[in-house]
């Protein structure tokens, strides 16, 4: 079975580069499949409902966060890990929902560490995270659209779904390559310099 629709065989092709798109392991809807796995799709919808945040009350400039939130952060993502290879070595076979839960947390703590990255200006004092309460209403929102996912939805929001979580993925792609431009831009450009410069 593959996606139908020209919208998700589109976000199919462009918005899973790194999942493996099995339809046994992604949401369905009648006959639609999900563009990316229910792991993928979490962590997609997680990306989109964490840019939300931070366009409409994150900080943007601010600092990075604490030791103590980055281990938080970190301690949700390990969940994903956690539960792929134990489903990779046949310990346990995890329900759909459950692997969109652990993506969802990786979607949701990647944009906050990454704004610091991003910046091209002094960052403020203030971190970009300062606790975990800021992640309440983009994991409701992304929690609730997992289960949605999981336990079936109507094709127009199914499609809207894949389309903001296609969103979340490409707005991380741009966010990911801004904070290397930032940390790596002048580098990279005084070695093209030195390497393409005419001999004397």
């Amino acid at each position: 079975m593959s996606a139908s629709g020209t919208e998700l065989e589109f976000l199919r092709e462009w918005s899973g580069w790194f999942c493996h798109k099995i339809p046994e392991r992604s949401p369905h809807s009648g006959n639609d499949v999900f563009p990316v796995c229910f792991r993928c799709a979490g962590w997609q919808l997680g990306l989109a409902a964490a840019y939300l945040r931070l366009f409409f009350g994150g900080n943007w400039r601010g600092c990075f966060p604490t030791v103590r939130i980055v281990v938080q952060c970190v301690a949700l993502m390990l969940l994903l890990t956690v539960d792929g290879f134990g489903n990779l070595l046949g310990l346990w076979n995890s329900p759909g929902w459950f692997r969109g839960m652990t993506g969802l947390g990786v979607g949701l703590s990647l944009p906050w560490l990454l704004t610091p990255l991003a910046q091209n200006s002094v960052p403020m004092q203030k971190p970009s995270l300062e606790n975990l309460r800021q992640f309440f209403w983009p994991a409701l929102a992304g929690g609730i659209a997992v289960m949605w996912l999981n336990y079936g939805c109507g094709p127009i929001l199914f499609r809207a779904l894949a389309a903001i979580a296609a969103a979340g993925w490409f707005f991380f792609l741009g966010h990911f390559l801004l904070a290397l431009v930032r940390a790596y831009g002048k580098s990279i450009t005084n070695r093209s310099m030195q390497i393409f410069s005419p001999v004397k």
